[in-house]
């Protein structure tokens, strides 16, 4: 059973994913925040990540807030599972930030 997926892009930008049976649970959360330490203590040379949410999923955002990520702006983003641009909020995350 394939409850989601974390990973990061070539452009130290972080995407996941959680099926919808499994939203509000925390797991996005804890699955994030897991990877993000791992991924600081493994690429060491990784002094921040971008990651960005659409308008329409503020659960993500809060997500993404929790874990120490700063908003930085808003934007329009392309995803797979739309067929055109859509709104966005784009968030940074420093490495200090997860050394506090």
């Amino acid at each position: 059973l394939l409850v989601g997926a974390v990973g990061l892009g070539p452009d130290r930008s972080l995407s996941y994913m959680l099926d919808r049976r499994f939203w509000g649970r925390g797991y996005a959360t804890e699955a994030v925040g897991a990877f993000l330490r791992d991924a600081m203590a493994r690429f060491p040379e990784l002094d921040a990540l971008e990651a960005d949410h659409f308008t329409d999923n503020p659960a993500s955002g809060a997500v993404l807030l929790k874990l120490g990520f700063r908003r930085l702006g808003t934007g329009l983003g392309a995803s797979k599972a739309r067929s055109t641009r859509a709104p966005n909020v784009l968030y940074r995350l420093d490495r200090s930030a997860l050394d506090t």
